[in-house]
């Protein structure tokens, strides 16, 4: 967990990706929570939430998560104008071709 701290305390933007598979895994609530505690720390809102296939129940979503949804940038995967999006929300020197491998490569492992 420290080196999920440092990690967010020095980057730019922290992307999590919101899957189905996600929100069941336990372990990841506490970095959800963490990444988010951490954003909402800063002057600027540093979380990115990419919402990456269904969502079975909105409604049921823990309060935290729900609260972080209405408060931060998030992207649907998939969306056409997915990548002009993400690119509008991170800084200007980031790295947009390595990001949009890295992501064709999770949809590959996904699928």
């Amino acid at each position: 967990t420290r080196h999920l701290v440092r990690s967010v305390n020095e980057s730019q933007r922290t992307i999590v990706v919101l899957s189905q598979n996600f929100i069941k895994t336990v372990w990841t609530d506490t970095e959800f929570r963490l990444a988010h505690k951490t954003a909402l720390s800063s002057i600027q809102n540093r979380l990115i939430i990419i919402i990456y296939g269904e969502i079975d129940d909105f409604e049921s979503l823990d309060t935290e998560l729900k609260m972080c949804l209405r408060a931060s940038t998030y992207l649907t995967w998939g969306d056409v104008n997915f990548w002009k999006k993400l690119r509008a929300v991170l800084p200007q020197n980031t790295c947009i071709e390595k990001l949009e491998k890295e992501m064709s490569k999770l949809e590959i492992c996904m699928a």
